[in-house]
């Protein structure tokens, strides 16, 4: 079955379900924020969620950093995504469309 993983063609097996998806990825799945067909999932539906073929699925990562001032001492969190390009139907409109 094909899918989309942040943009980028994946085939996966039947069946599954974005929590298997995930430890294919081997993401922790405490860790990450998960959206498919632009549809922000809940961390308890991962299991529930079966994808489908076609679906598009966006992973965001948690990742720690420091702050901007590069004190090492200053840990914060943060999500990191592989940016993509949008969609024209997800493109805001610009003065005169």
């Amino acid at each position: 079955m094909h899918v989309q993983v942040n943009g980028e063609p994946r085939q996966v097996c039947e069946e599954i379900n974005v929590t298997d998806l995930l430890r294919d990825l081997q993401l922790n799945v405490e860790r990450v924020a998960v959206e498919v067909n632009l549809e922000i999932l809940d961390r308890r539906d991962f299991d529930a969620k079966t994808l489908q073929e076609g679906d598009r699925i966006e992973i965001l990562s948690f990742i720690g950093g420091g702050d901007v001032s590069g004190s090492s001492s200053s840990v914060g969190d943060g999500l990191r995504a592989v940016p993509r390009e949008l969609e024209a139907d997800e493109r805001l409109p610009i003065d005169g469309e």
